[in-house]
Order: C-alpha cells, then structure tokens, then sequence
C-alpha cells in the first residue's frame, strides 16, 4: 500500500516463494505508469549504492529473534545492492557474501514487473524462519517519489521499522 495517495491510479502486488533454499520475490506494478521513472535495463548490471533515491524495489530479510537483518535493492535497470545491518538502521555496511543477483523484468504500457531470485544461505542469516519487508520507492518523473510497503506502522514512511516486516516463511 502506498505511504500516501499516488497522483494517478496504479497498484503494487507482491509474490513470494521460498523453494529448497532459494527466494524469488516478484513485484508487478499495474496501472497509470506513464509518470513514474521506469528505466530500461542495462548490461551488464551492477552493484551499485544509493539505489533508494530512485525507483527500488526493496526486500527486508531477518530472522528473528537476532536482530541483525540484510536490505536487498533492485532498481528496474537491473542494478543492485545488498547491506547488513546490526540492528534497525544501525551498523550499515556492503554484504559481501552475495556477489550476483538473478533478476528479469518485464514491461508492456500499463504493467511492470520484476522478480529476483537468490539461495538464501548467501546471505548468512542464520535461525529457524525468515521475516521478510516488502516494500519500493516509485520516482515520478517530476521528481516526488512515493512509498510502498506491506505496511506503514509508523506516521512517515519507514522500511527498517521490524514492525513492517510481516511475511514469515519457514527456512
């Protein structure tokens, strides 16, 4: 759902599957997305900071009770980045054990969708279920972005908020 109203009509559904150890997480965005900035993939796609300040699609890994968790981001050109945290917002750095992402995406007027996949073992989380935040930042062309998420348990827009990771899956 988004933080606030988007100024055309569109909506953002999630799919999630975790399969033998592997997480492919889908996000389609349907509707008016004529104004939001939506850029072609490019090769080869890289790691790359900052992601956020654009459109991302994000993911929150944790598994609880450790309070430690990975931010994984994947902008629509193909580029991505990986972060551990020690605690919400708190101990930031590169997560260096995941070099790759394997990503598509897909695009025709009025839809967008982009999937990734990894092994979970690479992001060396260790406990007996993941928790998982779903959430993106859409960039309008006119430069105002809006913020989707499962849920907005606080009064502004924060991803790294516990209380917003919702899904749980058995590891």
């Amino acid at each position: 759902m988004p933080f606030a109203e988007p100024p055309l009509a569109r909506t953002l559904r999630s799919r999630v599957r975790l399969t033998q150890g592997r997480l492919t997480v889908r996000y389609v965005l349907d509707g008016a997305l004529e104004d939001l900035e939506l850029p072609w993939p490019e090769e080869p796609p890289r790691r790359l900071d900052g992601l956020w300040q654009a459109t991302c699609f994000e993911a929150f890994l944790a598994c609880p009770p450790a309070a430690d968790y990975r931010e994984l981001n994947l902008a629509p050109a193909g580029h991505w980045a990986c972060y551990r945290f020690s605690a919400p917002r708190e101990g930031m750095r590169l997560e260096p054990a995941l070099t790759g992402l394997d990503w598509k995406s897909h695009r025709v007027p009025g839809h967008f969708a982009i999937r990734f996949s990894l092994r979970i073992a690479e992001l060396e989380l260790g406990g007996p279920g993941l928790r998982l935040g779903l959430s993106a930042i859409l960039k309008r062309r006119d430069g105002a972005r809006e913020f989707w998420a499962l849920d907005h348990p606080a009064a502004a827009p924060d991803f790294h908020n516990p209380a917003g990771h919702l899904l749980e899956l058995p590891v």
